[in-house]
């Protein structure tokens, strides 16, 4: 049996095992890893997306180590590793991945699980199961905008989330991508942030896969100097764009139209006033 959750990645490790091995007599764990920069944007984008996050990213990173960011989101891949291989002991085995494209088997996280866990080669007869709808992104315009949601109108932080991924699969459809990556900050400042876990990742790369060189990623933020461009902020525009969409989806789906229409006018134009200077006036108009 294959068990994938990310209720694996948070919490003390011994509670998992505890609950595991009520059930099973041996387990197999497989860990796949990105680049610290990569998970930790991962990370706040979820946050985000569930209504847990309202700070800017760079604030969220400052306070992480007091924050509800788990270990593992934090970066400290190593000590995450032995704590698995520490109470696991001789009951089962855990396997480390790089979550890279170029070091998955056959470019795929499918065959990867099957190759390394099962010992299986995927073949044309295997049916790959849907992935749509499979935890997109939302883009940068609608991140944005559901982060002042959180942050200015708490009590309808869980609204509206389909609106902003249609809008988002329609903008921007890399975001249903799974080797699409995250760009909040740029490579400068994920090479940073990558670098402060260099000691950890060549410890693995050393210790638990056993390559010489310490190298953990094959990929660098540095590869991406000439595509990333600075997030100018949420503009009024995108905004009303991001709006429309929200609108017409609940109208849609509504016996009272007029009645939606104002109340998601009130909501969203409320919500935005404070981050974005927007006047009631010039929303309304809209």
């Amino acid at each position: 049996m294959l068990i994938s959750s990310e209720v694996f990645c948070g919490g003390p490790v011994w509670e998992k095992m505890k609950m595991l091995k009520g059930v099973f007599s041996r387990i197999h764990v497989i860990i796949y890893l990105r680049r610290q920069s990569q998970m930790a944007m991962s990370a706040y984008e979820q946050f985000v997306k569930t209504c847990v996050e309202s700070r800017s990213f760079e604030e969220a990173m400052a306070e992480t180590e007091t924050s509800y960011y788990p270990a593992i989101m934090r970066g400290d891949y190593y000590n995450y590793i032995k704590s698995w291989q520490n109470v696991i002991g001789d009951d089962g085995s855990v396997i480390v991945r790089a979550y890279e494209k170029q070091q998955l088997h056959q470019g795929d996280v499918f065959a990867d699980v099957m190759h390394h866990v099962f010992g299986i080669e995927i073949n044309p007869r295997f049916v790959y199961p849907s992935l749509s709808g499979s935890n997109p992104r939302l883009n940068r315009d609608a991140l944005e905008f559901k982060r002042l949601v959180n942050r200015n109108f708490t009590g309808y932080c869980d609204k509206y989330l389909d609106s902003l991924l249609e809008y988002s699969r329609s903008r921007s459809p890399e975001t249903s991508s799974h080797f699409s990556s995250h760009s909040l900050i740029s490579p400068q400042r994920q090479v940073e942030i990558d670098n402060e876990h260099k000691a950890g990742n060549e410890q693995i790369a050393r210790e638990i896969l056993g390559r010489e060189d310490g190298c953990l990623f094959y990929e660098s933020a540095s590869d991406l100097d000439g595509a990333w461009e600075s997030y100018p902020g949420l503009s009024t525009e995108k905004a009303f764009e991001i709006f429309q969409t929200i609108v017409a989806r609940e109208l849609c789906s509504s016996d009272k139209p007029e009645d939606v229409r104002a109340a998601v006018t009130q909501q969203l134009v409320s919500a935005l006033l404070d981050d974005n200077g927007l006047a009631p006036q010039e929303a309304l108009a809209e």
